[in-house]
């Protein structure tokens, strides 16, 4: 090949550096073949913030779905929640639909408190599902620890 070039992945020193490496061929004025000159560019640097850029737009994209369902669910949960909370206050607890009703309210923490977590998150963390990765909200949505 005449000229041309090439990505190259090294370890160095335990760490993991990338090249992009040139070859031109040197011609003479009379056009005979003198060699080649083989140019190397560390491109780590220009690579590392290629990933954090992608990673920050990820991050925003679940950021901007996280609100979204944030909003549209809150409201709905804080009504369920209310109502269920009114009628728990005025029913006996003998009542045999009393456990139902407590029922309804813990369920309806429980989505008030992940709909809390959404809102939290802050970063993008996956965990495996069924073949695949999803978002894990609760890693996402606590705070980050420096070890």
């Amino acid at each position: 090949k005449e000229s041309g070039s090439a990505a190259i992945r090294l370890l160095l020193a335990g760490q993991e550096r990338f090249f992009e490496a040139r070859v031109s061929t040197l011609w003479s004025q009379r056009e005979k073949k003198l060699g080649r000159v083989i140019v190397f560019q560390d491109t780590t640097e220009h690579k590392r913030v290629e990933a954090a850029l992608r990673e920050s737009e990820r991050l925003q994209g679940v950021l901007e779905m996280a609100g979204a369902v944030c909003h549209d669910l809150s409201q709905p949960v804080m009504a369920i929640l209310g109502y269920a909370d009114l009628v728990a206050m005025h029913m006996p607890a003998v009542d045999p639909n009393y456990p139902k009703i407590q029922k309804i309210l813990e369920q309806a923490t429980k989505l008030s408190e992940m709909n809390q977590n959404l809102m939290r998150i802050t970063r993008y963390e996956t965990k495996r599902y069924m073949g695949g990765n999803i978002i894990d909200i609760a890693k996402s949505s606590q705070p980050e620890t420096t070890d």
